[in-house]
């Protein structure tokens, strides 16, 4: 892509600086590319970025590859907006973190599940990586209802009607509260 600069008089094209683009040679202007695509030097159109890399502001000249840590949920993407297994996406700073210790991290958009043995307080999306062991043999992790991913995403964190406060979710039959420790 190319454009015309009218304003000084030139009648020859110049070339779409990279990150932007010109769809027409008669066009007077380049346009920037939009997050989650990336020009070089010269183009007709933007390109999307390839699965896990992201281009974050709009006119990229280039995508940025992810870490191990995340990769992205699909192409042209402007961040990598999934964790990889053993890590979660802290819902407050949209990091990809390590798995606390006594949780369990899928990777993809779920938090972290408490493993068999620990427990979670589910009342904030402050306190994810909040896992602690259980002193009684009362807290089931996740093991009580292993299929149900849904409550374990941020969106659904919160969600009481969908999701069972805590003690359903984590604490065996007839055991409830912070650490599943009253009966």
């Amino acid at each position: 892509g190319s454009h015309t600069n009218n304003s000084t008089g030139a009648t020859a094209c110049t070339p779409c600086d990279a990150g932007t683009f010109s769809t027409s040679p008669v066009s007077t202007q380049c346009m920037a590319c939009f997050s989650g695509q990336f020009s070089p030097f010269g183009q007709s159109a933007c390109t999307p970025c390839f699965d896990n890399y992201y281009a974050p502001t709009p006119g990229s000249s280039v995508c940025l590859a992810c870490q191990s840590d995340a990769v992205t949920s699909l192409s042209g993407s402007s961040a990598c907006d999934r964790a990889t297994l053993g890590y979660y996406l802290d819902p407050v700073s949209k990091e990809s973190l390590p798995c606390p210790e006594f949780g369990e991290c899928l990777g993809g958009l779920e938090l972290p599940r408490p493993e068999v043995g620990a427990w979670v307080d589910r009342r904030s999306l402050g306190t994810v990586a909040d896992v602690y062991p259980c002193a009684r043999q009362t807290c089931v992790g996740t093991s009580a209802n292993p299929t149900n991913t849904s409550c374990w995403t941020e969106e659904d964190y919160l969600n009481t009607t969908q999701c069972p406060y805590s003690d359903v979710l984590q604490c065996r039959e007839g055991s409830y509260g912070p650490l599943c420790g009253s009966c």
